[in-house]
């Protein structure tokens, strides 16, 4: 994904992998509601969550969400 802010899934079950493409400044959010599942997260190696962009998380149901650096 490139430049996407905003992200809001639902559902029962959730297996998914988000990608993103590019680094940013600021803070993106995810949305996500289900009754399980796992997310996740791939960030580029050069956007350190700590000092540049921020992820705001939002989860709804039993779902594991990991972040990893690619």
């Amino acid at each position: 994904m490139i430049g996407l802010e905003k992200i809001s899934i639902n559902g029962a079950g959730l297996d998914i992998y988000l990608k993103y493409l590019d680094g940013w400044t600021g803070t993106r959010h995810i949305s996500a509601n289900a009754v399980g599942g796992d997310i996740v997260i791939l960030v580029p190696e050069d956007n350190k969550l700590e000092e540049d962009g921020q992820l705001e998380i939002d989860k709804g149901g039993f779902i594991d969400v990991r972040v990893r650096y690619y």
